[in-house]
Parts: C-alpha cells; structure tokens; sequence
C-alpha cells in the first residue's frame, strides 16, 4: 500500500514538473536548454525530456477519454 502511495506521488510530482518545463517553453517561449538551465542544474535535457513527455501522454489520454464520452 506504501508503494503504491508512493509511486502516485512521484508520479503527481513528475507532472507537475513537466507541466512546469513545457509552461517555461510553450507559454514563456524559452527553448528547452534554456528551460533546464532555469532548474539550476537539478535536471538534465534528457529528464527535461522525459518529464515533458509525461504531459503529451497526459493530454493525449485526455483527449481520448473525452472522444469515447462523445461518441
């Protein structure tokens, strides 16, 4: 039970943090080395990557679930 409460909040936290990253690149107009250089050296390209990529997956999930309830 421990673990999987754990794991829910890594995974809350990781998309709070890409959803930061892709805020910092998509509304402010940084570019993505631009965004990691913002995060002090806490997170590399390729975890800056990773993390943005969970919001694509999150928004595509979401765009599905709302086209199955429409159709």
């Amino acid at each position: 039970m421990a673990l999987r409460e754990r794991d829910a909040w890594v995974a809350e936290c990781e998309q709070r943090a890409g959803q930061a990253l892709a805020d910092l690149i998509e509304l402010e107009g940084l570019s993505a080395g631009e965004a990691v250089r913002w995060c002090a050296g806490q997170v590399s390209v390729a975890e800056s990557a990773r993390l943005r990529r969970t919001v694509t997956e999150a928004r595509t999930e979401l765009a599905a679930d709302i086209s199955d309830e429409l159709s």
